[in-house]
């Protein structure tokens, strides 16, 4: 019989390993439909995008309608966006049901959209 501490032990390591092949899954995923950021050089790389704005414009746009938000709204983008979480991962960080999280996370695409139609005008 194999004591407790290795069995859990096993446990631990099998769940972890699986955790991050589906993580690396779906990450190769993302990047894969066009999702994710290309390390390639593009050929046609204009400085102003199709905005007609420059990196640094938009960045400022970006900065300007992300203050704009609710803290919730804000926190949900962040860790979507930047940190890469599922919206269950996001609901365990925040200790809030998963549809509530999805709630804040259209609510807020949906004012950045707005404050960024506004800026583009």
């Amino acid at each position: 019989m194999i004591p407790v501490a290795v069995a859990v032990k096993m446990w631990i390591l099998q769940y972890a390993y699986s955790r991050s092949l589906d993580r690396r899954r779906y990450l190769a995923l993302r990047h894969a439909n066009g999702n994710g950021y290309s390390t390639e050089p593009s050929s046609s790389h204009n400085p102003n995008g199709p905005d007609g704005l420059t990196l640094e414009e938009r960045g400022t746009a970006i900065r300007q309608a992300l203050a704009t938000l609710p803290s919730k709204q804000k926190r949900v983008l962040e860790l979507a966006y930047f940190q890469g979480l599922l919206m269950a991962e996001i609901a365990e960080c925040m200790c809030e049901s998963v549809g509530n999280v999805r709630n804040q996370y259209y609510r807020g695409l949906k004012r950045l959209q707005d404050s960024l139609g506004e800026f583009s005008r």
